[in-house]
């Protein structure tokens, strides 16, 4: 699992990632979804591209954002 800069906290059947509020704009509540994928960094130019080259599974099944953040 990872989450870039954000430290993640497997419990059970649960996933907790730690989000300082200054990173989400100071909101309580917002959406998200989660998906599994494999990503390739290609050096090149001034920075280098990341790139989704295979999604393996979406949690939603259809990527709407149903979750809802709880603190």
């Amino acid at each position: 699992m990872d989450s870039p800069g954000f430290s993640v906290v497997p419990r059970g059947n649960r996933v907790k990632v730690l989000l300082p509020r200054n990173r989400v704009g100071g909101h309580r509540t917002f959406s998200f979804d989660a998906v599994s994928a494999y990503m390739q960094v290609m050096p090149g130019g001034e920075l280098p591209l990341l790139g989704v080259y295979k999604v393996y599974s979406v949690l939603s099944g259809d990527l709407s954002m149903p979750f809802q953040v709880t603190e």
